[in-house]
């Protein structure tokens, strides 16, 4: 569940897009396992973590990817990332990335984070908030009969 305090950015590894949460919860960052298959991550294996959830649930961690490499609007970043089982996202980054940028100005009403990275400043950009709404069954049913309507549901 993305909730305040969280930043959504788009980052790049070749063609490979990237749905990237900027959360201040918890230290370690994180990459969705299917996502580290995919781009042929080097995992090595770890001492086992046990990992909290937004939602208060655990998971384990037994995997992570040291050095690595992706892009945000056009700024190259590397950091060591934990392997997990993400749902709304390809990766989580926080405070163990937070703290190597430095002074960070975040502003979560207009949706940006701006900060100094080798020597330039940058300016992230989130992604436009969703809008969530409550519907009766039957609106629901008439969207889903309607195929010129595009309909995403959260249970």
């Amino acid at each position: 569940m993305i909730g305040f305090p969280t930043l959504k950015v788009t980052g790049r590894i070749d063609k490979h897009l990237l749905s990237i949460l900027v959360d201040l919860g918890n230290i370690h960052n994180f990459i969705n396992t299917t996502m580290a298959k995919r781009l042929h991550c080097n995992l090595i294996n770890i001492k086992p973590l046990i990992v909290e959830t937004a939602n208060r649930e655990t998971m384990s961690c037994i995997a992570m990817c040291r050095n690595f490499k992706w892009k945000i609007q056009g700024v190259n970043f590397i950091v060591d990332i934990f392997v997990v089982d993400l749902n709304n996202c390809d990766m989580v980054l926080r405070v163990q990335w937070l703290a190597s940028l430095g002074d960070i100005i975040f502003n979560y009403k207009e949706l940006w984070m701006s900060f100094y990275w080798q020597g330039q400043k940058v300016l992230l950009e989130g992604l436009e908030a969703i809008n969530l709404q409550t519907v009766r069954l039957e609106q629901l049913n008439g969207w889903l009969t309607n195929s010129s309507q595009l309909v995403e549901i959260n249970l």
